[in-house]
């Protein structure tokens, strides 16, 4: 509630006039009826007295909030996501920029700003600008915020930024040159809980650290592959593994922005090497996986990752994805469409009938 609401609902709730405040307070009776018409303000020095006389502190005097709860940011993040992608970035980013000022101490909320400006940061007239903007957030959090994954995350956001801007000297100044093995923290977690009994919390945690490596163990898969420039056993055989274990399991329904990764790599890697029936049938995987989302796009488990959901509903967006559907679904065909390693194909009919597929999905068909 504003000041005005809060003057006149406690006045109410009292029982008292408005002659009667302003006796207390020292002001006229018009001075009170123009603070709850919203016409006029206090003057700074009375809403101690105001604030007391209601036993209210002078945050809730005024309807100051210095932090939002996680829903609210779910919420928030989701609108804004959605007006980025029909309205013009800089009216989209002059809101953002008001929560910002607003909640500057909410670190949760600035680490979901940085979050969705990165995602969307390509739209501005002025990407550099923006990307500034991010790595300032980034800053503040890690360097204010007392929440320690809190700001380790946003270390790894602003590795992140430093990845978009081709920048890996900075990366390794932040992160190190040396590889550290896999933290196991879930894993202690997990027989923590067998030992005090509790075999479903245990079985979760074990479940979630699955899942989790799972996406990584794809994800890396797709940077592999990504990366070869000529024909190798060695990518082949990747290549295969990757899509074996990924079909084991069901990928394509479980985490699809994962394993579309893979498909897209693999079908560059074959027009690389002169191969253009695979890169082909690649494609063909990647616009069957895209076809079979439900819209809208969330997060989710499966039969056989059936502990994850309740998990995946605790973190920051919930089951949301980063980003819009609307949003999503273009850049699943900027992915190809734009992509000049896939010229080779262009007089080839099953590709262009994915084309055809790919940008009836950008449209929402």
């Amino acid at each position: 509630m504003k000041i005005h609401d809060v003057i006149r609902s406690k006045r109410k709730e009292m029982g008292l006039t408005q002659e009667e405040l302003a006796r207390y307070i020292g002001v006229s009776a018009p001075a009170v009826n123009k603070w709850e018409k919203g016409l006029s303000y206090p003057d700074i020095t009375l809403l101690p007295v105001l604030a007391a006389y209601f036993n209210l502190s002078i945050d809730d005097l005024i309807g100051y909030e210095p932090q939002m709860v996680k829903e609210d940011i779910k919420k928030l993040y989701r609108r804004l996501a959605d007006r980025f992608v029909n309205d013009p970035f800089e009216e989209v980013k002059a809101e953002c920029d008001g929560y910002i000022k607003k909640y500057y101490s909410c670190f949760p909320l600035l680490l979901q700003m940085a979050i969705l400006l990165m995602n969307h940061y390509h739209l501005a007239e002025k990407p550099q600008e923006v990307m500034n903007d991010i790595t300032e957030l980034l800053d503040r959090i890690t360097e204010e915020s007392k929440d320690v994954h809190l700001a380790k995350n946003a270390v790894m956001l602003k590795c992140g930024c430093h990845l978009m801007e081709r920048q890996p000297e900075e990366i390794l100044d932040i992160l190190g040159e040396e590889i550290l093995p896999v933290s196991q923290e879930a894993e202690m977690q997990a027989q923590a809980y067998q030992l005090r009994g509790n075999l479903d919390k245990a079985a979760q945690a074990v479940q979630i650290s699955m899942y989790q490596h799972l996406l990584y163990l794809i994800g890396d898969a797709s940077m592999h592959i990504a990366w070869q420039q000529e024909a190798s056993g060695k990518t082949e055989e990747i290549i295969r593994r990757t899509l074996a274990v990924a079909d084991i399991f069901h990928m394509d329904y479980l985490h699809f922005n994962t394993i579309v990764q893979v498909y897209l790599a693999s079908a560059q890697y074959y027009c690389i090497t002169a191969n253009p029936e695979e890169a082909v049938k690649m494609l063909e995987r990647y616009t069957d996986c895209v076809y079979m989302q439900e819209t809208p796009i969330k997060l989710h488990g499966d039969d056989y990752f059936d502990k994850v959901d309740g998990w995946l509903s605790e973190l920051a967006l919930g089951k949301d994805a980063p980003r819009g559907d609307a949003a999503i679904r273009q850049s699943i065909y900027q992915a190809v469409e734009a992509n000049p390693l896939f010229a080779c194909l262009r007089d080839n009919p099953i590709y262009k009938r994915i084309m055809k597929r790919l940008e009836e999905f950008s449209r929402g068909r």
